[in-house]
C-alpha cells in the first residue's frame, strides 16, 4: 500500500515554494513535488534508482552559474597574474577557483580593503546557461601589482607544472569560497619569468 510522507522546508527565493510530498511504497519513491505549481525534483527510473543533480548543476540550469577565465601569456616573478573580484551588494557568490601554469610558483587568495592599483581591465563573467545568457553582478578585473603584506591571506598554495591547482579544497572534494561584500585578489607568481598560465573562476549567485 502506498503511503504519503511530508517534508517541510523553509520558503526559497523563487516565490515561497517548498518541498511538499514524497510518495513511497516500500523501497519505491514515485515523485517529489514542489509548491502548488508542481515540478519534479527527484525522478525514479524503471529500476527504482533515484536520478538527481547537485546544487551547483541546478544553479546552471537556473541561469545563475557563471565562469570567468583568464590566460596570462607572460607571468613574471614580480608581476604575476592578478585578478580582483569585487562584491558590491548583498549577493553571495559560491565560488571555486583554480590556477594552472607551465612553471611552478605560488598562488594565493587575499581579501583586501584598499583596491588602489588592483585590477585595471574589466573581465566579463559568462553565464554557463547559454539559453538565459544572464549577466552577473560580480565585478572582475585583471592587472596591477600586489603590495606585499596587504590584506588577509585566505589561502595560499604551491602550484606545480601540470594540471590545475584549486585554491581551497585540497583536503576534501567538495569545496567553495562564499564571497560576501568586499574585494578579493586571486594571484599567481611563478618562480621564474616568462611563464604562461591561466585562472578559472566558477561560481553561482545566491541572493540573501
Amino acid at each position: 500500500m502506498m503511503s504519503e510522507s511530508y517534508i517541510q522546508l523553509p520558503a526559497d527565493d523563487a516565490g515561497g515554494k517548498k518541498l511538499r510530498t514524497i510518495l513511497m511504497s516500500g523501497n519505491h519513491m514515485e515523485v517529489v513535488t514542489i509548491g502548488e505549481a508542481g515540478g519534479d525534483l527527484v525522478k525514479v527510473d524503471y529500476t527504482g534508482a533515484i536520478e538527481t543533480i547537485d546544487l551547483s548543476h541546478h544553479e546552471v540550469h537556473e541561469g545563475e552559474g557563471f565562469t570567468v577565465t583568464y590566460v596570462d601569456s607572460d607571468a613574471d616573478t614580480t608581476s604575476g597574474t592578478l585578478i580582483r573580484l569585487s562584491v558590491v551588494n548583498t549577493t553571495e557568490y559560491h565560488t571555486a577557483i583554480s590556477v594552472q601554469s607551465e612553471g611552478a610558483g605560488e598562488a594565493r587568495l587575499v581579501e583586501v580593503s584598499n583596491v588602489s592599483g588592483y585590477g585595471t581591465t574589466a573581465l566579463v563573467p559568462r553565464c554557463n546557461n547559454r539559453v538565459y545568457k544572464t549577466s552577473s553582478t560580480l565585478l572582475c578585473y585583471v592587472g596591477g601589482y600586489y603590495t606585499s603584506g596587504a590584506g588577509t591571506i585566505l589561502y595560499q598554495t604551491r602550484v606545480g607544472v601540470g594540471g590545475p591547482q584549486k585554491l581551497g579544497g585540497d583536503a576534501r572534494t567538495g569545496y567553495e569560497w562564499i564571497l560576501a561584500s568586499g574585494n578579493y585578489l586571486v594571484m599567481f607568481n611563478p618562480d621564474a619569468d616568462n611563464k604562461k598560465g591561466s585562472v578559472v573562476i566558477e561560481y553561482y549567485e545566491h541572493a540573501r
